[in-house]
This record gives C-alpha cells, sequence and structure tokens, in this order.
C-alpha cells in the first residue's frame, strides 16, 4: 500500500469483530489462511515515497568512471522508455541534455531515488559504450533495491566500449547504433592521435575518458567487435535515395598552349565505394599527361594508349575512397585542343559488387550546355566530414554568385566565393577554415547561395 501523504511508515491492522458474535477469516482462492481469533487478522505497512536503487556501473577501459549517465526505465521486455516527471526532477542532473542524466561517482556508483513502480528493466547508456541493462526489477513503494550492476551483455560485470558510430540522424550526424562495427573503427581510426576538449562533438571517441584518442581507445573496438547492447539495436532503414551523379569536372575555358587543365572525378556521394576504373580519351597530339594522383589512402594503377588512358583506384584498408579521388593534369600543346572526356566507369563496393549510378556530364563544355531548369543547392557531400566536403549548386543562367559559410551562433565566418558564374552545375570546396586559414571547431554549420534566381541554404556537420 503507498500513500506519497503519510510521513513515516504506519500500520494499518485487519481485525474479527468476534466480540458481537462476527468472527472473520482470510481465505486466498477458497483456502483459509488464518483462521478467525480475536487477534488481527493482519497487518499492512503504509510506506511514504517511492523506492531507490543504488548500485555500480563498471566502464571497461577506465579507472576513474566519473561521468554523467543517462538513465531510463522500461517496463519488463517493452522497448520504449517511460516518462516520469517525479523521477526526473529528482534526479537529473543535466536539463538541457534530453532525458535523465545522473552521475556516476569515481568508483562507478550511482543513486536512484522517487523510481516508478512495476516490474521494470533498467537501461543506462554513456557516450562510446554499448548500452547496460538490469531486466526486472521489482520497484515497490519504500523498496530499497542495493548492488544494482546494469552489463551489456547477460553474466559479465561490465558496460562494454566502442560504440560511437553507426548511423545519421536526420541532421546527418552520427550517432551510436548500440552495436561495434566497422564504422566504430573507423570513426576512431579519423581521430586517432588527437586531443579532444569535452566539449568536442566528436568526444565520444575518447571512450576511456583521457583527453586523446589512442590504442586504449581503439582497443576496446577490437575487443568487442560485432557485439551488440540489449535489444533494439538500430539499424540503418532501408529508404529510397537519390541516384548517385557522377561527372568529369574542369574548368570549362579557352586553353592556350602551355596551359594547364586540371580534371576531377565527382560524385554527390563516395559513400561505400572501395574502388574505380576510369577510361579517359584525350589525344595525344593535343595533350601531355603530366601526371594522374590519387590520395594517401589509395593505391593507384594506369594503363596508356595512344587516344586514352585506363586508371584503377582502390582503398587501402577499410572506408571509401575519399573525395574526388581522381585527378588528372594535363597540358595544351596547342590552342585547338579537343577537351578530355570519361567514356567509361566502373565502382565497386566492399563486396566486389557493381555500384550504380547516373553519369552526368563528361566535360566541363558539356556540363555548362547542358543547364539545370531552376537554380539548386544541393546537400554537400560527405557530410558529416573531416577536413573537407563539396558543395554542388547549379545556375540555370549566369548571374552573380555569393556563398557564405555560417557558423551556429549565425555569424558568417567566410565567404567562400563571390562573382560570376555561368549557367550550369557547380561544386565548391571548403576546407573547414575561417575567413583567415584557422581550422575552425567541430560543429554545425550552414551554407547559404545568394544569386539573381533566390537564396538557399543547408546544413552541414563538420567532425574532428
Amino acid at each position: 500500500i503507498h500513500d506519497d501523504g503519510v510521513s513515516g511508515s504506519s500500520d494499518l491492522q485487519i481485525l474479527s469483530d468476534a466480540e458481537n458474535d462476527q468472527p472473520s477469516q482470510l481465505e486466498r482462492d477458497g483456502q483459509v489462511v488464518v483462521l478467525a481469533t480475536a487477534e488481527p487478522l493482519a497487518t499492512a505497512r503504509l510506506l511514504p515515497g517511492r523506492a531507490t536503487v543504488n548500485g555500480i556501473i563498471a566502464l571497461e577501459g577506465r579507472v576513474d568512471r566519473t561521468a554523467n549517465v543517462d538513465i531510463a526505465w522500461r517496463h519488463w521486455g517493452a522497448f520504449i522508455d517511460i516518462e516520469d516527471s517525479l523521477f526526473a526532477v529528482s534526479n537529473d542532473v543535466d536539463e538541457d541534455r534530453p532525458g535523465v542524466q545522473v552521475s556516476l561517482q569515481p568508483d562507478g556508483s550511482f543513486l536512484l531515488t522517487q523510481t516508478p513502480e512495476g516490474r521494470l528493466d533498467l537501461h543506462v547508456r554513456i557516450d562510446g559504450y554499448l548500452e547496460g541493462h538490469v531486466p526486472g526489477l521489482e520497484l515497490h513503494p519504500g523498496a530499497a533495491l542495493t548492488d544494482i550492476r546494469p552489463t551489456t551483455t547477460e553474466g559479465d560485470t561490465l558496460l562494454l566500449g566502442g560504440d560511437v558510430a553507426g548511423y545519421l540522424d536526420v541532421d546527418g550526424v552520427s550517432q551510436p547504433d548500440n552495436e561495434v562495427t566497422l564504422a566504430d573503427w573507423d570513426f576512431l581510426a579519423s581521430l586517432f592521435g588527437r586531443q579532444l576538449e569535452p566539449d568536442d562533438d566528436s568526444v565520444r571517441a575518447d571512450i576511456t575518458g583521457d583527453g586523446q584518442v589512442d590504442i586504449r581507445d581503439l582497443i576496446l573496438v577490437g575487443n568487442n567487435f560485432r557485439v551488440k547492447g540489449p535489444v533494439p539495436v538500430f539499424r540503418t532503414a532501408s529508404v529510397a535515395r537519390s541516384p548517385r551523379i557522377t561527372r568529369f569536372s574542369f574548368d570549362e575555358r579557352s586553353y592556350a598552349e602551355g596551359d594547364t587543365l586540371v580534371a576531377s572525378l565527382q560524385a554527390t556521394s563516395w559513400s561505400g565505394i572501395r574502388a574505380v576504373e576510369a577510361v579517359v580519351d584525350f589525344d595525344e597530339k593535343d595533350w601531355r599527361l603530366m601526371a594522374v594522383e590519387g590520395n594517401e589512402s589509395t593505391l593507384l594503377a594506369q594503363r596508356l594508349e595512344t587516344d586514352h588512358g585506363r586508371w584503377g583506384l582502390t582503398r587501402i584498408g577499410a572506408g571509401d575512397v575519399g573525395i574526388d579521388p581522381l585527378r588528372w593534369r594535363l597540358v595544351a600543346r596547342h590552342s585547338a585542343a579537343i577537351a578530355p572526356r570519361l567514356t567509361q566507369l566502373l565502382l565497386l563496393d566492399a563486396a566486389y559488387r557493381d555500384v550504380d549510378f547516373q553519369a552526368g556530364p563528361r566535360t566541363g563544355i558539356e556540363d555548362i550546355a547542358v543547364a539545370p531548369a531552376r537554380f539548386g543547392l544541393r546537400p554537400n557531400y560527405p557530410n558529416p566530414f573531416n577536413p573537407e566536403t563539396s558543395i554542388p549548386l547549379s545556375l540555370s543562367r549566369a548571374g552573380h554568385v555569393r556563398v557564405e559559410i555560417i557558423d551556429a551562433l549565425g555569424q558568417q565566418i567566410q565567404v567562400l566565393m563571390e562573382g560570376e558564374l555561368s549557367a550550369g552545375r557547380h561544386v565548391l570546396q571548403w576546407h573547414g577554415r575561417d575567413a583567415v586559414g584557422h581550422r575552425v571547431a567541430s560543429g554545425i554549420y550552414l551554407y547559404r547561395a545568394i544569386t539573381d534566381e533566390g537564396i538557399k541554404t543547408r546544413r552541414m556537420t563538420l567532425l574532428r
């Protein structure tokens, strides 16, 4: 029996009325459990308040376990967190963050008061770790549960580390998915050797909480590779996606003898692409091939013929081929040189399967000639990014264009470009720096295009 209005506990007795010849007895399911007697048949205790829970959360890889953890209650076997305002008000230490956060002591101990009632599952979450839980706790008024130890896997004693990435939320930000996969390894590897501040967006990569991403963090991903936390485990949903569009891009202009043409292979997204094979047609009488470049994370092979070249590029290790994976440098032999063209392209994923794509214009000249029907500012790629990203812009007619980078406070940090652009599709590069060349911090940024046709704004996320 629960009475929030009671100060301290009190007893309620059930008596028989033997003096008036009305004896009573207690029965359960038709069976007598207490015979009629002049003594009290039973005593019920009125308890004030709700249950309390204390215990320890052991974070794998940490000696000092001081941290704030997300606490949630669910009905036994359910997937949805219970919303309980009294529990939240009594325990939450961070009102700015959604949910209920509770502080851990250096030894990992915690205390929960004013818990909801019933048979409930306790779930705990902390950045960098798989979820932990304790199923089927019986929470009754006035109960005091002690030595409760949430764990990732049954029979273990730890919250297992390594869950730092996995899927993109609606803002395009990478979020943990309650499973340790290659996505977590890639996320940590991209930040390996870096110092991270407590307010850094990528701080969850510092699993051990020592201020840097090092081998102590990476070993947790290796130890727990393919381990899943308590259900549900989050997966990326299959949704309709825009077609992957590829382009052979270079500056469309007249090239005099000795001028250098720099071309690149571009796509609206390189996510999941592990290898590329490209054939570019050019006449040796028109152009002298000076160099073909990949990037530091790829290996490149080539075969040259009199009228074309074939290049194959593959990623070293895990990950994709990166932004603009192939770049060509050609020098014009005379002013009437015919522009090179991309004539064949093959993309492969990690399972060695062909990846479908939509071929865009194959030369800068064709790209300008086929003007879009309207002004457009498309999503940047990749997103999230580090250290640079591509911003696609299309114009239905020539005109003045200004593209600005704006931080989350609405302050302009750089004018990416300002000037006249011809009709067609253009791709701008932002290298994550401000107007004076300083690297900007991780966070959400806006890019805004101001043209004669209108103004468009999109958001992007930089992860250092």
